[in-house]
């Protein structure tokens, strides 16, 4: 069985920064939330085909992962995530 930090790695950017990707995680929810909020108008519209879509149920859709049927990664660097 693969453990989740067997999953995870640093990978360089083309601008040489570095950013630390994992699985997924509930407790990243409140980070992807703020990501989510943080988006333009235009973004948040052609990704959930809404104005005012519900980030808080987004974000713990995106976190709350079984890592068998459903899987997901999250970029970090520096507090921020992706």
């Amino acid at each position: 069985m693969t453990t989740h930090r067997a999953r995870e790695t640093d990978v360089v950017l083309r601008d040489g920064s570095t950013v630390h990707v994992s699985p997924a995680k509930s407790a990243d929810a409140p980070a992807v939330r703020l990501l989510l909020k943080g988006l333009s108008d235009r973004s948040r519209w052609l990704r959930f085909f809404s104005a005012f879509p519900n980030l808080a149920k987004a974000a713990r859709w995106a976190t709350e992962v079984d890592n068998g049927r459903r899987y997901g990664l999250v970029a970090t660097t520096e507090g921020m995530v992706g």
